[in-house]
This record gives structure tokens, sequence and C-alpha cells, in this order.
């Protein structure tokens, strides 16, 4: 095992996520020097020239692998031709941004060539000549540091949590695209279509103010109260944690969160959150956050500008009539 990195992106219609770059960036923080490579994969239908682009511009080497089945995420075809890939290059990492289908991958290829896998990381550091990862546990109440005794080490990556930017040195590597065609046609798996339902709520990421609704609303009728508190801003939208969702308060078209939307807006009230770290891989880069819980412990005040301390049903509406009064009397 050497220090060559593979890092394995999503496409979706052979678009590639916008979530490549900050994979880059955490890939190349690994050993940066001239002893080590990293290979970019890009599954699609059709990515060959996608591929050569990547290579071009950041000057890495990238491969291409290429199936009409590929044409939406599948780590079910993935799983069956991606272990081959990793014995053949041996790296020291493999890398993939977190989600629900590349945690399915993660787990399926660590099995397939024995090698330990740590997901949902969101930073690491060296001690004592070892990489230790850290990872939010039990809903962020805990922090958990890991390093591994043997390597290759796979890893899913919170998106937003990596502060860091791949920069080209074109010193390194000269980067190339290799391309595989698959030509097995049976997998037992095929996503046809993805369906996105917008709601007449969604503007999330043209959004300046975001009030997001977390279980700490208790009821589905008080969503009525986060929606009057976003009628006070303009340019406003409302979000929600997953919980909410699939409890069918919102669509999943407002969901924010790493298996929902990623949002940056100047100003992010989060209404009974509690900040587990599934919810603020999300809305982490918000220009200033108002967090309202009534648990003082909640982890959504570790990263929270401001925080109240109280019942929703109590403040929410005092907010609301504060607003009203100064609206009459400016």
């Amino acid at each position: 095992m050497d220090k060559n990195r593979i890092l394995i992106a999503e496409t979706i219609e052979n678009q590639i996520s916008p979530s490549y770059k900050e994979l880059l960036g955490f890939g190349a923080s690994f050993h940066p020097d001239r002893e080590s490579r990293i290979l970019l994969i890009i599954p699609g239908q059709n990515v060959k020239e996608l591929a050569e682009q990547i290579a071009m511009e950041n000057n890495i080497h990238t491969l291409a692998i290429e199936h009409e089945d590929l044409r939406y995420p599948n780590p079910c075809f993935l799983e069956k031709i991606l272990p081959e890939v990793i014995r053949e290059n041996m790296p020291s990492y493999i890398c993939l941004m977190h989600n629900v289908r590349t945690c399915q991958l993660a787990a399926s290829l660590s099995i397939q060539i024995g090698t330990p896998c740590i997901t949902g990381i969101e930073s690491y550091e060296i001690q004592q000549e070892k990489t230790v990862f850290t990872r939010m546990m039990f809903n962020g109440k805990l922090i958990g540091r890991t390093a591994c005794k043997t390597g290759p080490v796979i890893l899913t990556v919170i998106p937003g949590s990596f502060s860091g930017s791949f920069t080209t040195d074109h010193s390194i590597q000269n980067g190339k695209t290799m391309i595989m065609k698959v030509h097995e046609t049976v997998f037992g798996y095929k996503p046809v279509r993805i369906i996105e339902t917008i709601s007449k709520d969604n503007k999330l990421e043209e959004a300046d103010v975001i009030v997001s609704a977390g279980m700490g609303i208790e009821k589905e009728e008080r969503m009525e109260l986060i929606r009057k508190i976003a009628s006070i801003f303009s340019n406003a939208a409302i979000g929600g944690s997953r919980i909410v969702c699939d409890h069918g308060w919102l669509p999943y078209s407002c969901q924010i969160g790493e298996t929902g939307k990623q949002v940056s807006p100047k100003l992010y009230i989060a209404c009974g959150i509690s900040g587990t770290m599934q919810h603020t891989a999300g809305m982490k880069k918000s220009g200033c956050i108002v967090a309202i819980n009534k648990d003082p412990n909640a982890p959504i005040f570790s990263i929270a500008d401001y925080g109240v301390v109280e019942y929703l049903q109590s403040f929410l509406p005092i907010l609301a009539a504060r607003y009203d009064d100064r609206k009459k009397n400016p």
C-alpha cells in the first residue's frame, strides 16, 4: 500500500455533483507530496468528456466508468465492479462524500476488500504519526475519534465539513483519463428516474433568510408559527430537518442536511432543531445562525451565533407580536 488516494464522485445524468471539489480538497490534504497520486473515479452513462475535462483542469488522473445503468447514482452496480479497481491501485485512502448511497457503497466495499470503514468524517488530525478521524455520535451529543491500525481506509466525508480547497499543482502528476466501459447487463438494480417535488415554500438556495423547523415544534399545526416568522422577512424560505419531512409536515424538497440540501443564507433561524451532524452539514455555512431550543445542552448552540433557550410555543408568538407592534408603530 502506498500514498495513493481513490476518490469516488457521483453523477446524475452525466453531470458531476459540485461536491467533488470538496472531495478533491479533502483527498489532496493527505500526503500532499510528489510521491502521492489522486485517482478520481467518475461513474456515469456517458462521462468520458467530463472525465477528460476534470483531469485537464485539475491535473489529476480520472477513471470514467460508463454503463447505461449509471445514468443515476447506482451503489449496487458500483459495489460489484469497484473492488477490482481498488485492488489494482492499492490506495491508502478511498474517499466518498457522505450520503445514504455512498454509505451503502462504502460498507459493501469494506466487506469485499477487507478494509476498515469510517463514515461521517468531519475532520482529522495527525497524532503520534497516526491519522485520527473525528465524527459526531448519538445525535451530536458525543464526539468520536478513530484511528485505524491497518489500511487502506474507506472514508465518507460530511458535506461542508472540510474547509480546505483543492489547488492544482502541475509538478505532482500529469493528469490523464482512463475509460472503463462495462458490458454486463444484469446487476439486479437500475434507477430509472429522479422525481423532485417542488414546494411553493421552497426557494432555499435563493433565500436570504431560512426559518427551519425541527421536531421541537412537536405538532404539525405549529408549522403555522414557522410560516408566520418567515413572513416577517423578505426573500425568506422555510426548511426543515429530515424527521420533520419524514412526518410529512414538510415536503422533502424542504429538507436541509447531508441527505437534503446544503444552504448558506444570510440568516438561518433553527426552531426546535437539536443540531445533529446530519442537519448541520447542510446549514453550517450560513452567515448568522439563531437557534431556539428548550434544551440548553442542544448541540445546535455550539455553532449558533445567537441562542434562545425557550419553548417555541412561548417565544415565537412573542416574536411575531413584537414585529406586528413595530410595524404598526415604527
